[in-house]
């Protein structure tokens, strides 16, 4: 995140109540210090698909995994506020034969 330093990011074995795969978040100056650690409850059975940052805004697309597609897929796109530093998401199907071939903002 440039002049904002360092956003890292992984999966862990911890569901939620909601039974969400709890993701941890970790913001890093740029002498990477630490700043801060946050759990981030996504869908179960997510994997990391792509980012991109525009402004102050960093995407992160996720997919679920094309091993569990029975009905169709989905897909959830966490926003990371850089000023702000706060997440949200937005959640989204896709057919059942259907892959991300690309993401643009």
């Amino acid at each position: 995140m440039g002049q904002n330093g360092l956003l890292v990011f992984y999966k862990t074995n911890q569901l939620n109540a909601k039974s969400n795969r709890l993701w941890y978040y970790a913001l890093f100056g740029i002498h990477m210090k630490q700043k801060w650690l946050r759990s981030i409850g996504l869908s179960d059975n997510l994997f990391f698909v792509n980012q991109k940052q525009v402004g102050h805004t960093v995407y992160f697309v996720f997919k679920n995994s094309d091993k569990i597609k029975k009905q169709g897929g989905y897909y959830e796109i966490l926003m990371y506020n850089i000023i702000t530093q706060t997440f949200r998401n937005i959640k989204g199907s896709l057919p059942l034969k259907a892959k991300i071939s690309g993401f643009a903002v």
